[in-house]
């Protein structure tokens, strides 16, 4: 596979690599960079610097006074959260240095320079995120497909050029998403299959040993990643650059904080990209991510950005507003009668919460229990607490089928309700009976206003479940009358129920053949929606 790769290099002051090498300085003069090594990169002409307003900093380097172990521990400090001018507060025992591995050895020539892929357009901000996300810990802020893949396949590749002894690890949180990076990664840089591995929990722990040993770039998920360094089944001492894809969910003991600190335990020094779509919904989750995945540089972009206008394709948005139908409504307004019956049984209860259905949301109601766990009101005693507590819980359980009922359709909001009371008879059968939340729900479904919901949304069910429904089969109908036979359209929905119910609607289109896309399977839901597809299929 050939490859165009363009070499870049330019003098940089020192504080601009010193966050892997916070020792080193540049060197002196710069070097004319050699081809980089590898059957990844093609020959001749095409690796010499041929855009110049594309010349980036150059790797770490090697200056003539400092020692270059000096240099990848100070690196390891930082890897560990710890700034070198706070190596005084680390113990004694840490601090000198004699249980630390040896580090991994650089290649001063190749770490004179960095490359960039060149065989496809080179977008502004993919190359000025790369330069930082070499340099720094950097947690990498794009919308879906606007290249978070290419930034990590350029990071890693140059880190396998500067450290040809070390290994390049990819985290993503299913099995799925490794498999697809995995091919991602490759194309992107062009990287040779035998130096890639796909690592998974199945496999023996002596046939993983044997790929961590001739792999030098490794595709896995979290959990696999810490088992295989608490086990030593993993080099940890050889990672020099760790990827962490959907980084949003590096946060309490998740795998990612496991993998993170364990590999800080046994790494010289290593660089952590994470990529993510969406870093967090508050200021505390994203500082959470970046102190647990020790981030010193933030890149965000979306599609406004300045460097990011007139990359992409250009996209039309039209807003299509549909007409409920009666059935519909009717259907929607029982569940909120239903919802308001358990919001009056929880103000009898002593739950301060609202009164309009329509308003109090579920996450309201999931701080009112938290709450109520954490400083109960006083006078209140504890079988009241606990009652209080289960009466949360099933109007929680009510409130997300009306959120269904609003945002998908009749049919998911009856889904939703015949799984928990599925869930709801297994417990009973298993000798639950005395448990306070199963009274709760068995005096829910015995109740006169259930049953009349349950009557209204299969009767809005019948009727087109949700009129979006129609609407997306109008549309659909219109496009492929229009279009050439060839034409595809993706039509995507949040909810595993919402795809089945999609996919049969469509399916009665003329002219029309809808496929159901659906990923990892569920544990939860009727056999229909647990299958998910495989590998293969996809």
């Amino acid at each position: 596979e050939m490859f165009e790769m363009e070499a870049l290099a330019e003098r940089q002051p020192a504080r601009d690599i010193r966050s892997f090498f916070p020792g080193a300085a540049t060197a002196s003069t710069t070097a004319r960079p050699p081809p980089p090594p590898g059957p990844a990169v093609g020959a001749g002409p095409s690796h010499q610097p041929r855009r110049q307003p594309h010349a980036a900093s150059s790797g770490p380097v090697r200056s003539g006074g400092q020692p270059l172990a000096a240099a990848v521990r100070a690196g390891r400090l930082e890897c560990l959260g710890i700034g070198p001018e706070d190596a005084a507060e680390i113990p004694a025992d840490d601090a000198d240095g004699a249980d630390l591995p040896p580090p991994v050895p650089v290649d001063e020539a190749a770490a004179a320079s960095w490359v960039y892929p060149t065989n496809m357009p080179v977008r502004p901000y993919q190359h000025s995120i790369t330069k930082t996300a070499l340099l720094h810990n950097t947690l990498v802020c794009l919308p879906t497909g606007m290249g978070k893949t290419l930034i990590a396949a350029a990071v890693m590749y140059n880190f396998s050029r500067w450290f040809p002894a070390g290994r390049c690890v990819f985290l993503a949180p299913t099995k799925p998403l490794v498999h697809q990076q995995v091919g991602a990664v490759r194309k992107s840089v062009g990287l040779p299959r035998e130096l890639c591995a796909e690592l998974t929990g199945q496999m023996a722990a002596e046939d993983r040993r044997r790929v961590w040993r001739f792999a030098r770039f490794l595709f896995l998920t979290a959990q696999t990643f810490v088992n295989d360094l608490k086990t030593g089944v993993c080099p940890g001492e050889d990672v020099v650059c760790l990827v962490v894809d959907e980084a949003h969910k590096a946060t309490s003991n998740h795998s990612y904080v496991q993998a993170a600190r364990l590999l800080g335990r046994r790494s010289a020094g290593f660089r952590v990209l994470a990529l993510s779509a969406t870093p967090g919904s508050n200021a505390e989750r994203m500082q959470e991510v970046v102190s647990n995945l020790r981030i010193s540089r933030i890149e965000a972009r979306d599609e406004q950005s300045v460097d990011v206008v007139g990359c992409l394709k250009s996209r039309q948005m039209d807003k299509v507003v549909v007409q409920p139908t009666a059935e519909y409504l009717a259907g929607r307004a029982a569940a909120l009668e239903a919802y308001r019956a358990l919001l009056r049984k929880l103000r009898e209860s002593g739950v301060g919460v609202g009164d309009d259905p329509a308003k109090v949301r579920r996450y309201s109601l999931l701080t009112k229990q938290k709450e109520l766990a954490a400083a109960p009101p006083a006078g209140m005693e504890q079988h009241h607490v606990y009652r209080a507590q289960a009466h949360l819980t099933v109007a929680m359980m009510v409130a997300q089928g009306v959120e269904l009922a609003s945002s998908h359709g009749c049919s998911s909001a009856i889904a939703h309700f015949r799984r928990d009371m599925e869930e709801w008879r297994l417990l009973r059968e298993g000798g639950g009976r005395r448990k306070m939340g199963l009274q709760l729900r068995e005096e829910l479904y015995q109740s006169e206003v259930y049953h009349e919901m349950l009557s209204k949304l299969a009767e809005g069910e019948a009727a087109g479940s949700h009129p979006k429904l129609s609407a997306t089969a109008a549309l659909l109908s219109h496009h492929f009358g229009a279009h050439p036979a060839g034409s595809r359209v993706m039509v995507f929905t949040s909810l595993r129920d919402s795809v089945v119910e999609l996919t049969a609607h469509l399916a009665k289109v003329e002219g029309v053949r809808a496929f159901r896309f659906v990923g990892q399977a569920s544990a939860k839901g009727s056999d229909e929606t647990r299958k998910g597809l495989s590998q293969a299929q996809v």
